[in-house]
């Protein structure tokens, strides 16, 4: 497990997927609760994860400098600081209903899978999750 051990700092891809972006989401909350900051605000959100940085003891690791792109850790966090608590309940009513309704009932699997990509794959509006997420509940439905 590469976490940092034996009293080492946390690995940078251990930082990236699991401490920053939940970070970040606790900030974006704090400032923005109900409805985030919207999709594609990565100006807002590249200024507030620089102060979210200026503040953690670990060096900026996934910042794109020249177009102010976030690269999100986590499919879950950036749900919540995009589209807030509302518009996170909101998604994962609609997500939930479709999956029920696309997979005939195997909803248990499409979230089981939904909760582990997300942690590998950076934003929600990407065709990195929702590609291999499509091809899953497809193969469902015809299963």
């Amino acid at each position: 497990m590469r976490l940092g051990a034996h009293d080492l700092p946390l690995e940078a891809s251990a930082y990236e997927r699991l401490v920053q972006p939940y970070r970040l989401a606790l900030a974006a909350l704090a400032e923005r609760p109900m409805f985030g900051f919207g999709l594609g605000a990565d100006q807002p959100l590249h200024a507030l994860l620089l102060h979210v940085q200026s503040q953690a003891s670990t060096p900026q690791y996934f910042l794109d400098p020249e177009n102010f792109r976030v690269f999100a850790g986590s499919f879950h966090a950036s749900l919540l600081w995009q589209l807030g608590l509302a518009g996170t309940v909101v998604f994962w009513l609609l997500f939930t209903r479709f999956a029920r309704r696309a997979t005939d009932g195997s909803i248990w699997t499409v979230l089981l899978y939904t909760a582990l990509l997300g942690l590998s794959v950076g934003d929600f509006h990407s065709p990195e999750f929702w590609g291999p997420t499509g091809l899953v509940m497809a193969g469902l439905f015809i299963a």
